[in-house]
């Protein structure tokens, strides 16, 4: 089996976040929140489709869901550039 599917809520680090797809928005939410709502051994591989993570306006599944950390780079990549 492969390794990634055994991935939990647990193992995400502090600062990082699910982003949840839908139709209508996305939502992101933070490894304290997903533990409040699904607990930690949750598994994140298909945690979209846990009902408890559905959209409340739509009433729709997440389509998708993508881990994003929240720390920025050192090096301040992401700044915007000055045009000269």
């Amino acid at each position: 089996m492969d390794a990634a599917l055994n991935y939990t809520v647990a193992d995400l680090a502090r600062d990082e976040m699910v982003g949840l797809r839908r139709e209508c928005r996305t939502r992101m939410l933070s490894r304290a929140e997903l533990a409040k709502r699904v607990g930690l051994g949750a598994r994140l591989p298909g945690i979209g489709l846990r009902r408890e993570l559905w959209c409340g306006d739509c009433g729709e599944p997440a389509f998708e869901g993508t881990v994003l950390s929240t720390t920025m780079p050192a090096s301040g990549a992401l700044a915007p550039q000055s045009r000269r």
